[in-house]
């Protein structure tokens, strides 16, 4: 582990030396004293991977660094959106979120990214220097003045007269050198002032939550938000300073590079010494069977991350809790509280998901704990040798070898081969499973690449072990070599060398078992010889001083209503810790939230750094581990207010449920093509199924043409849904209307068609989801309304059918709020609504009460926002397509500036109110 003491300068290694060093998100990279460039941390998308070639600068950005050439052309890795650089001669360089600049040798800006509106505003001109923010740019011009602009340059404050020398633009705020060696910050949307210590800067950089200045002595000086320690800067003397997302780097006096804040990069590889028989990678902790049967962890959980005493079987690491076999074959489980405790009973194998957890028992039955929102803890009868569980699936090897795979069908990952097999392993949305014959199988695809990645093309060969991870899966070859395949994050799949017996694949790092039966990790890249990562050594305590009297308080003037900029930020000084849901269709709300609550001056942490499930996120925020989630999916989420905290309470106790964000906004129904729906008056399935001419035209060109019968597209048959279509229509006596039960996406790209041709069609779906992006109510398609919404009755006659109901308990269910224009059949209702047929869920904000009453301000946000499914919608599928949710919330709130700043004027008023 990274030493516990700052080092002086005589520490550094005189044989490997640095003349820059540049803090991004995850990663930072440095030129060395022979003008290479070397980068350390996270290499999810190639970051970390610098280039061969000598350099004169670099600059990491949030998923991508570019660098200037000896010959001063640019050379830019990682993200491939944000990484084009364009041919040209250039003297400095600045990488940002998602978008790079640079300074030509002509003193012009160019500038390049995934956001274009960024280059409608870049400033012609002649510059001396440029700094790229998230989601803004700054330059100081010929003449010493500051221009800033980026995706939202309307609403950039005016930044401060005067002649500068440098500037560095940030998260949210930017800050400034000017000509008498002050530094000048302020925020960037505002213009509010941002307090800094006084003294003489020689240089400053800003972060996503905290800056530091350097001042002309050499010391350093930090301030602004400390959630990962990025502002708690070590003692010593020091030429430059780079201050990233989570942590900051300084270049040391003796050219030895020094960094300090979030080392998760590291503590992911700092594995234990030892032997070891098995080995368990999650997301961001990994734990290991030791030969003498007792288990060690290590990396990051929330929750404890000490290892459990005793003899164990087995280990399975998840996401943010553990289990292992006990020796007397019980089962004992650690990690964040607010999972469902284990079963008791006796077992030979565990497997830890994201929101549940699986186990062999000695008789060969399988037993599933934890979430069952997709049927991933309903386990199948019969008798199986081994589990594995993804986030919310499973697979099994039975005891006649083969694979039998259940719950949500994530890409295709329940797609189980045909064959015997000895291993099986369920990774995020696909799997893996080793063949008798030593041959390798995957199925599903790679959550973030709907195209294609090669997460599902194994390779050729005979192996011993495979393991599925995030986006990439490895295997140990028989002669113990090991062999990585999937998204080309340049370091999960570069395995190292040797021979090894067993191998586990997760999320941003790998670890195997080699034949000494020591265990090496790789992933996250570790800092070179002369980078040190330190921790600040804290202040001796100085002796307790009476506390003096308090100061009368001087009355404080009304806070003044919003004038359109936002020039009141009452959140100043307060700092949020938000959380977002382990599912990417919830990100986007997430990021979102976190830059309106920032306009309202709010620190914010970056939601990424608290991904949780919903049985771990109320948990939460119970505890006050979070303050805030927008992620909540009510009715369904209610389940996780009643679970009992260790006092006695329930976490509901602690929680508030805010705001209409997406209410009704969980939708299911029938879709009908739009021209069909209009030619023949088919707004309803009842008018399908009894209208004559409307059936003949329908049945003309459906799935069995000429039977007299409508055949509808409805759910995949692993799917609850095609049930309670079949009950659906026993119960409203639909005996003209049949569901094809096949697999969803391939159905859904026929029913895609089928509108495109103008072909009369009817699918299922729901929303918020990438399907109606496609399929647009109220553009070529409609929502059609069903008449008689399903009663618990069960009219089929399946086993849990009366839990198909959609009346709701209050008797309402199946009614929403959408109009004429997507719901034709909702204008022959005196009430207006949609008789959409299914129970309507809601999106909503849920946070901690004791942080809302602290918070007002934050409460009349969370109420004031609403948001429509498509919005959401579009949003995830331009995720799915490569975009950040961050620039994605960035690009949002410029488009909807208006109605952002109506939202803002509520919160604000709530503050003088």
């Amino acid at each position: 582990m990274p030493p516990e003491t700052a080092p002086v300068a005589e520490e550094g290694d005189p044989e490997h030396t640095y003349k820059a060093v540049s803090t991004g998100g995850s990663h930072s990279c440095a030129v060395a004293a022979d003008d290479t460039v070397v980068c350390w941390g996270f290499n999810d998308a190639g970051q970390a991977a610098a280039p061969a070639g000598t350099y004169k600068a670099v600059s990491a950005g949030t998923a991508h660094s570019c660098a200037i050439a000896v010959d001063d052309s640019i050379v830019c890795w990682g993200d491939e959106d944000s990484a084009d650089a364009p041919a040209g001669t250039y003297r400095a360089v600045s990488a940002g979120g998602s978008f790079t600049c640079a300074v030509a040798v002509d003193d012009s800006i160019v500038c390049w990214g995934v956001d274009s509106s960024w280059l409608d505003d870049v400033p012609a001109g002649d510059y001396k220097a440029v700094s790229v923010g998230r989601s803004h740019s700054c330059a100081i011009a010929a003449d010493d003045t500051i221009t800033c602009w980026g995706a939202d340059s309307s609403s950039l404050a005016d930044v401060p007269g005067g002649a500068y020398r440098a500037v560095s633009a940030g998260g949210g705020r930017t800050c400034a050198i000017a000509n008498d060696d002050s530094v000048v910050c302020w925020e960037s949307h505002s213009g509010e002032p941002v307090d800094v210590p006084a003294a003489a800067y020689q240089a400053v950089s800003v972060g996503e939550f905290s800056s530091c200045g350097l001042t002309v002595d050499g010391a350093i000086n930090c301030w602004g938000s400390d959630a990962w320690g990025a502002a708690d800067a070590p003692a010593g003397v020091y030429k430059a300073v780079s201050v990233g997302a989570s942590h900051s780097c300084a270049l040391a006096a003796d050219d030895s590079v020094v960094c300090w804040g979030d080392e998760l990069a590291f503590r992911l590889l700092d594995v234990p010494a030892g032997t070891y028989r098995a080995v368990s990678v999650g997301s961001i902790h990994g734990c290991a069977l030791a030969s003498d049967d007792t288990i060690d962890c290590w990396g990051l959980i929330h929750g404890s991350i000490d290892s459990p005493v005793g003899a164990y079987k087995a280990v399975s690491a998840g996401g943010t809790r553990s289990c292992a076999v006990a020796a007397d074959e019980s089962i004992v489980c650690w990690g964040l509280a607010g999972r469902a405790d284990p079963p008791a009973g006796n077992y030979i194998d565990v497997s830890v998901g994201d929101r549940h957890s699986c186990a062999v028992a000695t008789d060969g039955a399988i037993v599933c704990w934890g979430d069952n929102d997709a049927g991933q803890a309903a386990a199948p009868a019969g008798a199986y040798k081994a589990v594995s569980a993804g986030p919310s699936y499973n697979c099994a090897i039975a005891v006649d070898d083969t694979i039998v795979c259940w719950g949500d069908d994530v890409f295709g990952a329940l797609d189980s081969p045909a064959g015997t097999f000895a291993a099986v392993s369920a990774g995020t949305a696909h799997n893996c499973a080793l063949a008798t014959d030593g041959s390798i199988t995957c199925s599903g695809r790679d959550p973030w690449n709907a195209n294609h990645s090669g997460v599902v093309d194994a390779p050729s060969g005979t192996y011993v072990a495979v393991s599925a991870g995030y986006r990439h899966s490895c295997a140990v070859a028989t002669d113990g070599a090991i062999v990585c395949w999937g998204a080309d994050d340049a370091g999960l799949v570069d395995a190292p060398s040797g021979t090894y017996k067993a191998v586990g694949a997760g999320s941003y790092h790998s670890c195997a078992i080699a034949t000494d039966d020591t265990i090496a990790c790789w992933g996250p890249r570790l800092p070179p010889a002369g980078v040190r990562w330190v921790r600040p050594v804290a202040p001796d305590p100085e002796p307790k001083q009476p506390e003096p009297e308090p100061e009368p308080v001087p009355e404080q003037p009304e806070l003044e209503a919003d004038d359109g900029v936002g020039t009141v930020r009452p959140g100043e000084g307060v700092t949020v810790l938000a959380g977002r849901a382990d599912w990417y269709q919830g990100y986007f709300q997430a990021a979102l939230f976190k830059l309106l609550l920032e306009e309202l001056g709010y620190r914010v942490s970056d939601p990424a750094g608290l991904e949780m499930s919903p049985s771990d996120a109320y948990t939460a925020m119970a505890l006050e581990d979070m303050d805030f989630w927008a992620n909540s999916w009510y009715p369904g989420h209610y389940e996780w207010h009643d679970v009992e905290l260790p006092d006695g309470s329930r976490v509901g106790d602690h929680l508030s449920v805010v705001g209409e964000m997406l209410f009704d906004g969980v939708l299911q129904g029938f879709l009908v093509t739009k021209s069909f729906a209009d030619a023949y008056g088919a707004y309803t399935m009842d008018d399908l199924n009894n209208n004559a001419e409307a059936l003949a035209a329908y049945d003309a060109t459906d799935h069995v043409p000429g039977n007299g019968k409508a055949e509808i597209y409805g759910c995949d048959g692993f799917w609850t849904c095609d049930d309670i279509i079949e009950n659906m229509i026993a119960f409203s006596g639909w005996d003209n209307i049949i569901q094809i039960i096949g697999d969803y996406d391939a159905d859904f790209e026929l029913a895609r068609q089928d509108v495109d041709g103008g072909v009369p069609m009817v699918v299922y779906t729901w929303a918020p989801s990438l399907y109606i992006t496609v399929l647009r109510p109220g553009d070529n398609v409609y929502w059609l309304g069903v008449e008689n919404i399903l009663d618990d009755s069960n009219p089929t006659g399946f086993e849990r059918g009366e839990e198909f109901g959609q009346r709701g308990p209050d008797g309402t269910g199946g009614l929403v709020s959408i109009g004429p224009d997507q719901c034709p059949s909702a204008a022959d209702r005196p009430d207006g609504k949609c008789p959409i047929g299914w129970l309507a869920g809601h999106i909503l904000v849920t946070a901690n009460t004791a942080f809302l009453e602290a918070n007002p301000v934050a409460r009349a946000l969370f109420e004031a926002v609403k948001l429509t499914p498509l919005e959401v919608s579009q949003a995830n599928v331009a995720q799915l397509e490569g975009a950040h949710p961050g620039d994605l919330a960035v690009r949002w709130i410029q488009d909807n500036r208006t109605r952002v700043d109506e939202w803002l004027t509520i919160a604000r008023t709530a503050a003088s109110s």
